[in-house]
């Protein structure tokens, strides 16, 4: 990845997250949203924009929608702020990535727990 395109996802990354915390009306975006990554095309003509939800999962499905729906919104905000030839069309997709590493981490303290215990138990 070449060093313009990593600048141009950091950009959208922090321009979308700037745009979603000035409030959008959308009642599907009552949840904790979180932009985690943008991931923009070769071309700059599309980018992928990972977000995580805190919250069940029709809450998660509810905001991955709305942000869906917003997806112009967010492109003519980004139009107007960022200096680009061409502004990406938007893809946005929920990231579980966070998700998953809360429940390898409890799946790992379980193991150590258990591990301590039997420890314990072994040594009486």
């Amino acid at each position: 990845m070449s060093r313009r395109t990593e600048r141009v996802n950091v950009l959208l990354q922090q321009q979308i997250s700037e745009v979603l915390s000035e409030g959008l009306n959308d009642p599907r975006l009552r949840a904790l949203v979180t932009v985690t990554f943008a991931d923009v095309s070769s071309d700059h003509q599309y980018a992928t924009i990972g977000i995580s939800v805190m919250g069940s999962e029709e809450e998660q499905q509810e905001a991955l929608q709305g942000m869906r729906s917003s997806a112009g919104f967010f492109q003519r905000a980004l139009a107007s702020r960022v200096r680009m030839r061409n502004t990406p069309r938007l893809r946005f997709v929920l990231d579980t990535s966070i998700e998953e590493g809360d429940r390898l981490l409890a799946v790992m303290d379980r193991i150590r727990t258990e591990g301590t215990t039997e420890n314990d138990q072994t040594a009486d």
